[in-house]
């Protein structure tokens, strides 16, 4: 008989000692908000990759635009439409012969960044990320730039939402035109 009840306590306390764990790693499971992580790629394509292995992954682009910035450095947009008025672009930089991208955006469509997205708000990011390292205003003063550096990450804000998401090795994505009193926190 006490050899009975030896088994027993013992099932007891196994089963006390697994229910336990289970829970707790069912709270911790619930409670844990994943941490943001330093961007490499949006859309599939990532941070770094040549001309080549971007039209391999994604096709022939449906519009592209050069410029040469210097005696030595180029640019290149790749721009491939999507749905209704969804767009991703892809901006490559470098010497001519070996561009590769620095920017890649999604326009309108369902690319995130760091769990963000076009059904985030401008305060949905700062709960997130905090304050961006840098601020750009367009010219009439309608859209934001809000860089994070230091998660490759930039979002332009229109209305208080986003409205493009970027992955980016640049420190900051600014408006080629900004509003004259832009306020940046650099």
């Amino acid at each position: 008989m006490a050899e009975r009840w030896g088994t027993f306590i013992t099932f007891l306390t196994v089963l006390v000692v697994l229910s336990t764990v289970v829970g707790m790693g069912h709270w911790l499971y619930n409670k844990y908000e994943p941490r943001p992580q330093v961007m490499s790629s949006l859309n599939g394509i990532n941070l770094g990759m040549s001309e080549v292995d971007v039209t391999l992954k994604k096709g022939e682009p449906d519009d592209t635009s050069d410029r040469e910035l210097s005696k030595n450095v180029h640019s290149r947009w790749l721009l491939y439409l999507g749905y209704g008025v969804a767009y991703t672009y892809v901006y490559l930089r470098g010497p001519k012969d070996s561009m590769v991208v620095v920017d890649v955006c999604d326009v309108g469509g369902y690319g995130s960044a760091l769990g963000l997205s076009s059904s985030s708000s401008e305060k949905d990011i700062i709960e997130k990320l905090g304050q961006p390292s840098s601020i750009s205003l367009n010219e009439d003063g309608t859209a934001k730039l809000i860089s994070y550096p230091q998660w490759n990450a930039a979002f332009e804000i229109e209305r208080g939402w986003v409205n493009k998401v970027c992955v980016t090795s640049r420190e900051a994505l600014r408006f080629s035109v900004e509003f004259a009193e832009s306020a940046d926190t650099e």
